[in-house]
């Protein structure tokens, strides 16, 4: 028994061993698993985050959303003629709830970058992150549960509701990474900053229309409604296109930190 238990574990180590080598030699030749390599692949994620909400909201039939003022009879319908668009746009939000992580570090590396920022600033963004993720989780919470079963007009405008509240009144971490961003460009004292000084402008401005938001619970009809002018088509660019230039930029930063490495490696 003593001998059958050795030998079989030899066999098990050998296969083991082997599969080390190779990845040990895979790792060094290749050099893939580098700190930049990982940065790009984070801004990734954050162009993947914001591309594949925008797809989940096509796919729901949300986009123009849903007014706030149907009754729980054409909600119903809405869902019912919409029900695998709205299953497969469930699963595409909380892919977002896990991509935007990798954003969110990635914007709090490049914020400790900046001379003399305060590292608060990057920690605060990274938290803000997420705690966003989580609204990111509900709300495809109840817009998969909405879906899961047939409750009926009424369950499903309660879950409706639930989806659209927890997806669009949840605008604070969203204000708090943007001026932790705006702040941390604007103290930057270089002669070459590492963002825009034009850009702490959008980061600023971009969470005052989120603000609307605020004001859904008070509001079916009008530009305060979850569907209305400022509530949402106004957010919804505004906010596509700060993230969207944040990283931009940080992809621009991280290249060109590459570049240098390469220049001194050559050196």
């Amino acid at each position: 028994m003593t001998i059958s238990r050795s030998f079989s574990g030899a066999a098990m180590r050998r296969p083991l061993s082997i599969c080390e080598k190779v990845l040990n030699k895979l790792c060094l030749r290749y050099q893939f698993f580098t700190p930049i390599n990982w940065q790009l692949l984070s801004v990734a994620s954050g162009f993947l985050f914001v591309t594949i909400l925008f797809l989940a909201m096509i796919a729901c039939g949300f986009i123009p959303p849903l007014p706030p003022s149907w009754g729980a009879d054409k909600v119903y319908n809405h869902y019912d003629r919409h029900k695998k668009g709205i299953q497969a746009g469930a699963a595409m939000v909380v892919i977002c709830s896990g991509l935007c992580l990798p954003y969110g570090a990635v914007v709090s590396k490049q914020l400790r970058l900046i001379r003399d920022v305060d590292p608060i600033l990057g920690d605060l963004s990274l938290v803000a992150c997420g705690v966003a993720s989580v609204t990111f989780m509900m709300s495809s919470t109840f817009l998969g549960l909405a879906t899961f079963r047939d409750y009926g007009p009424e369950l499903t405008l309660l879950l409706s509701d639930l989806f659209w509240f927890t997806l669009i009144m949840q605008w604070p971490p969203f204000w708090i990474q943007s001026w932790t961003i705006a702040w941390a460009i604007l103290s930057d004292k270089s002669s070459d900053p590492a963002f825009p000084r034009s850009l702490a402008i959008l980061n600023f401005i971009a969470p005052l229309a989120l603000s609307s938001a605020t004001a859904i619970h008070l509001h079916q009809h009008g530009p305060y409604a979850w569907n209305g002018a400022l509530t949402f088509w106004l957010a919804f660019v505004l906010f596509f296109a700060q993230v969207g230039l944040d990283l931009f930029t940080m992809r621009r930063n991280i290249l060109r930190s590459r570049r240098l490495e390469l220049a001194e490696q050559t050196n």
